[in-house]
């Protein structure tokens, strides 16, 4: 072998070199930002559903306290829609508590499909709805660091 042919040698196997280098650092490039990717959308996805489950205990919360405050009190046409709205938006609210919490919420729903007449609302255990009430703001006071909010 002469010099010529070692030197052509040399420059393939330097360009194979270049080549097989590059496919395994794009190989390498796209698993990784592949996986940082993943995970950024995993991320996004539990902050999303960390605010879903906010708003979601912050309607239950509304709920409690509207009844309890309209406890003797015949509605008006604002009143029943208020009434509907909370009985609409309340139950698809369950994906968002926790097991230890679902029978009290349940609860809550029971008192929102019972009706909103005076009569209906004399049967409901404001004592139970009380406790649920200080249940989910503990909640919020555990999962949710609101004073860094």
């Amino acid at each position: 072998m002469n010099d010529a042919e070692s030197t052509i040698y040399a420059s393939i196997i330097g360009a194979l070199s270049a080549v097989i280098g590059g496919l395994v650092v794009a190989i390498f490039s796209y698993f990784t930002q592949r996986r940082m990717l993943t995970h950024q959308l995993r991320l996004e996805r539990q902050k999303d559903l960390h605010a879903k489950r906010l708003v979601a205990l912050q309607n239950i919360l509304f709920a409690i306290v509207f009844i309890e405050k309209t406890k003797d009190i015949d509605y008006s046409s604002e009143g029943l829609s208020i009434w509907k709205h909370l009985t609409m938006n309340n139950g698809c609210n369950l994906a968002f508590i926790s097991d230890e919490h679902r029978d009290g919420f349940s609860y809550l729903v029971n008192v929102l499909y019972a009706g909103p007449l005076v009569e209906d609302r004399q049967k409901v255990d404001y004592n139970r709805l009380s406790e649920l009430k200080i249940e989910i703001l503990q909640m919020i006071d555990r999962d949710f660091d609101m004073k860094n909010a």
